[in-house]
């Protein structure tokens, strides 16, 4: 029936009872059993993970290659908003980059966070070429727990249109399509489009500290917008995303995370999503770069703020996020400990079914990974991935413990 196989109650115990036997031919210990039984549903949820929600960005890429994907004709108008403290250097390459988009109808409002005369020079010297491009400005004297939270707001107030695209000062959109690509992910039911960002610093992956920060940038890309398309929004990135404005008046803008520095673009993307309205630009054309070195310092401050950001996940988004990441230490837990076992009490078929459950991991984590990346447009390397991927979540876990988020909670603690 339409090439559709259907498996009945008995069929299943059928199979149960064959593998069973095949297990009781074998002679294994109970152990071994234990073993083998463990890293395959280990397996089987990683599979899972991967191949449901991590895969979306490759499938999405293909989609978009073969014109499988439908997108908005009409172009609203449109109003940019470029937050920029002390900036002028990386001003003057980014406002070229998205001024001179290929798309109809936009404005560009540049906020001004502290004034100095480079950057008034250069927006004056801009605004005399560019009739669309508009500035604005925080007073330095202004008193606000997060700045960038309160220029975003002066921003948006600002604007003459209903429709919202964000990038930073540091970044440079990679194409003169980027807005247009972004925008065509509006339809009725669309309230926000998460686009992404990488690092030309570390895009050539030349170092080992290059391929790490890369790996870590190209993964978090892959997993946030995957879940997004998956109905889980729970994160973005406030370099490459847009919204209505009429949104974030209803959420009452940050008035939920005004008592954090982080959080305009995770903490509100959970606000505003309802597993239906967020919409994900998978192109290369729509994604804006930065260029700029990662040292350990900045590396573990954003994992500060990732980490204080997760705490308004929502309890859906974390258990799946919590789930991976400990079946993952389980898998690799289990598989040494399957190999060192079945070479001692010599149950070589012990080794060989976990040498072959973890081949079929990294192979299907490698291929997601890599077409995921190249769907991006960003480079992807398998070199070290198990490794990398390990590293990760124990750097979140020092963030946690000895950081200065692990110090905090000890002096609320000890209050």
């Amino acid at each position: 029936m339409n090439n559709v196989i259907f498996m009945s109650i008995q069929d299943f115990i059928d199979f149960g009872d064959l593998v069973a036997n095949y297990f009781a031919t074998l002679e294994l210990s109970e152990i071994a059993i234990g073993i083998l039984v463990t890293l395959g549903i280990c397996l089987s949820i990683q599979l899972f993970f991967y191949l449901y929600y991590y895969a979306s960005v490759a499938r999405n890429g293909k989609a978009l290659k073969d014109g499988n994907v439908k997108h908005v004709i009409k172009r609203p108008p449109v109003s940019i908003i470029v937050v920029s403290r002390y900036d002028s250097e990386n001003l003057a390459k980014c406002l070229p980059s998205i001024l001179e988009q290929s798309y109809p109808n936009y404005e560009v409002v540049v906020v001004n966070d502290g004034t100095t005369n480079d950057t008034t020079i250069l927006l004056d010297n801009l605004k005399k070429k560019y009739s669309h491009l508009r500035t604005t400005y925080l007073p330095e004297d202004a008193k606000y727990m997060s700045r960038k939270k309160m220029c975003m707001t002066v921003g948006i107030k600002a604007a003459f249109y209903d429709y919202l695209v964000f990038t930073d000062s540091d970044c440079v959109a990679d194409t003169r399509d980027w807005l247009t690509e972004i925008m065509r992910n509006f339809n009725e039911e669309t309230d926000l489009v998460l686009g992404f960002n990488h690092n030309r610093a570390t895009d050539n992956c030349e170092t080992l500290w290059q391929k790490f920060i890369n790996f870590d940038n190209v993964f978090s890309t892959i997993k946030y917008m995957s879940y997004a398309m998956r109905g889980l929004a729970y994160s973005g990135t406030i370099k490459n995303m847009a919204y209505r404005k009429e949104k974030f008046f209803e959420n009452r803008g940050f008035a939920s995370n005004l008592n954090i520095e982080g959080g305009e673009d995770d903490i509100f993307i959970t606000e505003v999503s309802n597993g239906t309205n967020i919409a994900v630009e998978t192109s290369p054309n729509a994604s804006t770069s930065i260029n700029k070195e990662v040292t350990l310092k900045s590396f573990i401050e954003k994992k500060e703020t990732d980490l204080e950001n997760s705490e308004y996940y929502p309890n859906n988004v974390k258990l799946r996020i919590n789930t991976e990441v400990t079946t993952r230490y389980l898998f690799f837990l289990i598989f040494i400990t399957g190999i060192i076992y079945g070479i001692v009490s010599e149950e070589y078929f012990v080794t060989s079914v976990c040498g072959i459950m973890g081949l079929i991991r990294y192979g299907v984590q490698c291929y997601t990974f890599i077409k995921g990346a190249h769907a991006l447009g960003m480079k992807g390397s398998a070199f070290l991935f198990t490794i990398f991927e390990l590293i990760i979540p124990l750097a979140t876990m020092y963030v946690s413990t000895v950081g200065q988020i692990g110090k905090r909670k000890l002096e609320l603690w000890k209050v």
